[in-house]
């Protein structure tokens, strides 16, 4: 191997950058502040800047770990809790100093209108007061290149995309599925929990159809099941009994509704880990209702409130099953 000046001198070079710290200016307070934020691997990445002689001077750059819940959500979603939690961090430099926010992702649609399937009332609140009633912010949609995207490495998406698509797209298992009733086709009701009988647990399911309450199907299963194992079967075979058909499928299982509209897709993307890593509890009876889902021609399951009088319209609840 043939070591040359010109080599001594590009690892010279080398090291003494690895060994730099990057540049940063103080922050002027008098002058706006941009705020560029991206997402990557359940970490939030930001780098604020200020305008200096036609150039974006950096004055910080901040990473932050996203909580398991967070990290847990698409992405663009990830994108609203890293928007607000930098903005936590950047204010601390800025000093109540106004804020330009730059994302590829609009943070003010998905807020409005997905939020509310992956968040609590709490978090969309306390979003909703960081990102869009705080005075002396702006949010900002720029196509041009982000300089946080650089922060984890060179970046590998299309920065251009659709908010709302992407997200029904990450977490829809096929993409006709609805989440509110078909105007046609069969209703169905399904229903499953353990109970204590004369000093004896017991767990089983119902599946009933129609406003004349006939009971399809209904049997045991394991005494040690829980309650979601038990709502998640019953809505498995509701979805098996509409095979080639159409229909609607009314669970009170916020936990079932969850997998087949929300959660299952992105389990099944990271082969069924939870937001940790670790293996989800119900894996197969996961697995089972998501296949279970492909069989009926057209479908949409419906959460409705449980053990409430009435017939099956959506306004009075759902029967005892």
């Amino acid at each position: 191997m043939n070591w040359t000046e010109s080599d001594e001198k590009q690892l010279q070079d080398l090291k003494e950058k690895l060994s730099s710290a990057p540049v940063l200016s103080l922050p002027d307070l008098k002058k706006e502040f941009d705020l560029f934020v991206n997402t990557e691997k359940g970490i939030a990445y930001g780098v604020l800047t200020q305008e200096w002689g036609g150039y974006r001077k950096p004055v910080a750059f901040l990473s932050k770990l996203l909580d398991p819940v967070a990290r847990g959500w698409p992405a663009c979603l990830q994108a609203v809790a890293a928007a607000a939690i930098l903005i936590e961090e950047a204010q601390k430099l800025t000093l109540q100093g106004k804020i330009k926010i730059h994302t590829p992702h609009d943070l003010k649609t998905i807020l409005s209108q997905r939020a509310q399937k992956w968040l609590t009332d709490s978090r969309i609140l306390k979003y909703e007061i960081i990102l869009i009633n705080t005075d002396n912010l702006e949010l900002t949609t720029p196509k041009s290149l982000n300089p946080a995207q650089f922060l984890s490495g060179e970046p590998t998406k299309e920065i251009e995309h659709h908010c709302l698509e992407l997200i029904d797209m990450q977490t829809k298992v096929r993409e006709d599925l609805e989440d509110t009733p078909l105007p046609y086709g069969r209703v169905l009701f399904t229903d499953g929990s353990p109970r204590v009988v004369e000093g004896k647990r017991t767990s089983g399911y119902s599946v009933i159809e129609g406003e004349k309450m006939e009971v399809l199907e209904k049997g045991k299963l394991p005494s040690n099941w829980s309650a979601q194992c038990c709502e998640i079967y019953a809505l498995k075979r509701g979805l098996d009994l509409l095979k080639d058909d159409r229909g609607t499928i009314y669970t009170d299982s916020r936990y079932a509704f969850g997998i087949v509209h929300t959660f299952g897709k992105i389990w099944e993307g990271r082969g069924y880990l939870n937001s940790k890593g670790k293996d989800l509890i119900h894996t197969e009876l996961i697995k089972s209702v998501l296949k279970s889902l492909q069989k009926p021609v057209e479908i949409a399951v419906d959460h409705i409130k449980g053990h409430q009088k009435g017939k099956y319209a959506r306004d009075k609840g759902k029967p005892v099953s």
